[in-house]
């Protein structure tokens, strides 16, 4: 181990030396908090608003779950207590018990050639590596704001980090600081390795990047939109929402992702109920899609058997898939054959029901043993599974149980959670078409959303009470909800931070953008001010009616804008025919370079 650290070293210094630190921040740290100065533009609050790790749990991400080479040791990253439990799957026996810092969030976890694994920290903005033998951490080192999913490189002994502020961070496994980071788009989630090629999904538009081996941009897949879908009608169903992306036994990849209708819909009660693309689906579906680059993606079955999937594992002869899905009305683990999924999924009749499920308690990863058993992680109670015979191995860990994070992951009658729309509490980037309304952007629940009432575009919903009661008991089919849960779902959504700005490539012109911000002239401030950057008042800026106006919190994570989606970035904003003109703020005056300045302080928001 010790000549493996040398040997990492010199390789690090000799990368380091030939790329020229390419990309590398200042000191390597992580991003800090960037403060706006002047009248009501304070620092961004996190999480509880106390500047301290909330003390509701985050929402399920899914891809904590690792067993390692080996075959027998599992390591499970629990973000909800921020720990890493080792565990000896022959004996079921808990080996280590890792202790992270609160608000850490250890996600992802990959293991390199000499067996330490890798986590990464969301909420510590880190990587972390363990020396799994020993139940010790090696090393702590800053990524990123916002770290989602990573990768090892056997061939380079690299692991890679796709980071949602659109960064793709890439440091040797045995030590030292980033060797390289490539700017990408933003919304990044996980990264696969194909030989000398590098692959990495974007989030909420379930895109795969392809990137050459020096980090280069090659192409863009796209999945293909679903059509002549339906049981009653022909419907048409968008990808959306990539939750996890791995790669196959024998080469290609799998992603597990949604499909949105794109269709009106009903916002009559139980209107979210469509029952269009297959019997038991909603406006929302997962589907798993087979990818084999160059070969064209097809349309993959609709999953007619899952709500709210959030992890997939794929089995080592690649010939069964098992997901997790927390809000499924059919059992916490569904088990179909690759053939069920690996197939065209196009027309009428193309869901897959053949399934097998198993009830495990709230399960948010998945995985396989070398000997094809599946093992599952629960997040309450702290426990791994090992299906087919759903025995569990408890872990010590503390509860975490929390009424509302039950309530934003449970499936409605119409097989649809809120979590189906609102992905980690965030939002899925679309624009659906409401009957009577028409283009609507879901709009983020991130950063307090409880100070920001009244909700919806339009104003028309006075406070979390009225929104569950027509939202989720009505158009999504939801059961009758008392006070107290209505209570406890406004208070963990509360407690969801906003995602934090990466750092500013240009520092001077974010400075010179926030004092164009804040210029009385220019206009901004008349509105977005305050802690949410938004004085929720109902305005006409000319763009198509009243709405209400925006918190601008985290607004670079948040494309697209308005809310018709028609501004694809923040500069289209500005330049587009969408934005409102010189009802939106008095903008016309400024110069391109100008423009530039401001977007790169609303970046940093």
């Amino acid at each position: 181990m010790e000549t493996r650290r040398v040997l990492s070293a010199v390789f690090s210094l000799q990368l380091l030396l030939a790329a020229g630190c390419a990309g590398r921040t200042d000191e390597g740290g992580p991003s800090p908090e960037v403060t706006h100065p002047g009248p009501d533009l304070p620092t961004r609050p996190q999480g509880n608003g106390t500047g301290s790790p909330s003390s509701e749990p985050p929402p399920i991400s899914g891809g904590t779950l690792l067993v390692q080479k080996d075959g027998v040791t599992a390591i499970a990253a629990d973000p909800d207590r921020d720990r890493v439990w080792i565990v000896d799957l022959s004996s079921r026996k808990l080996l280590h018990e890792v202790k992270l810092s609160p608000g850490d969030q250890p996600g992802r976890v990959v293991e390199d050639q000499a067996g330490w694994v890798h986590v990464v920290l969301r909420g510590g903005g880190a990587l972390l590596s363990i020396d799994p033998i020993r139940g010790a951490i090696i090393a702590r080192r800053p990524v990123c704001a916002e770290p989602r999913g990573l990768a090892y490189d056997s061939a380079r002994d690299v692991i890679h980090v796709a980071c949602a502020g659109g960064e793709l961070v890439s440091f040797l496994s045995g030590g030292g600081d980033a060797i390289r980071t490539v700017h990408l788009d933003r919304d990044l989630r996980d990264v696969v390795v194909q030989g000398n090629l590098l692959y990495v999904s974007r989030f909420r538009s379930a895109e795969l990047l392809q990137l050459a081996e020096d980090g280069s941009m090659q192409s863009r897949l796209t999945l293909p939109v679903a059509t002549g879908l339906g049981i009653k009608a022909p419907i048409t169903a968008v990808p959306s929402v990539a939750w996890r992306v791995l790669a196959l036994p024998g080469g290609g990849m799998a992603m597990l992702h949604q499909r949105a209708q794109k269709e009106s819909v009903s916002t009559k009660p139980g209107g979210y109920n469509s029952f269009g693309m297959c019997k038991g689906a909603g406006i929302v579906h997962d589907a798993v899609s087979v990818l084999r680059p160059p070969a064209a993606p097809r349309v993959a079955p609709a999953l007619g058997a899952t709500t709210g999937a959030v992890d997939l594992a794929v089995s080592p002869d690649g010939t069964q898939v098992v997901m997790a899905t927390p809000g499924s009305v059919f059992g916490g683990v569904v088990r179909f054959p690759m053939t069920d999924i690996d197939r065209d999924g196009a027309g009428p009749g193309s869901c897959a029901f053949s399934g097998q499920s198993t009830n495990v308690p709230s399960p948010i990863a998945v995985a396989y043993d070398l000997s094809g058993h599946v093992v599952v992680q629960s997040r309450e109670p702290s426990a791994l599974y090992f299906l087919p015979d759903a025995s569990p191995i408890s872990l010590p860990g503390a509860s975490v149980a929390s009424a509302g994070h039950e309530l934003f992951h449970r499936p409605t009658q119409s097989f649809i959670a809120c979590v189906s729309c609102h992905p980690e509490a965030g939002d899925d980037g679309r624009v659906w078409q409401f009957d009577g309304i028409g283009a609507r952007r879901t709009q983020n629940l991130r950063g307090g959303v409880l100070s920001r009432a009244p909700f919806h575009w339009s104003g028309d919903i006075s406070d979390m009470t009225q929104l569950m009661h027509d939202v989720f008991v009505g158009r999504m089919g939801g059961g009758p909800l008392d006070a107290p849960a209505i209570a406890g779902i406004g208070h963990w959504l509360n407690a969801q931070p906003a995602l934090r700005p990466s750092i500013p490539a240009d520092a001077n012109a974010a400075d010179r953008g926030r004092q164009i911000f804040q210029d009385s002239s220019v206009g901004c401030v008349s509105c977005h001010s305050g802690p949410q950057l938004s004085r929720s008042a109902l305005v006409n800026v000319g763009t198509g009616g009243t709405f209400k106006v925006p918190s601008l919190l985290a607004v670079g994570h948040r494309a697209p804008y308005l809310h018709d989606g028609c501004a694809t970035g923040l500069r289209d904003r500005f330049s587009g025919t969408c934005g409102g003109g010189e009802q939106h703020g008095h903008t016309q005056q400024l110069a391109a370079s100008q423009l530039d300045d401001l977007v790169a302080y609303l970046e940093t928001l």
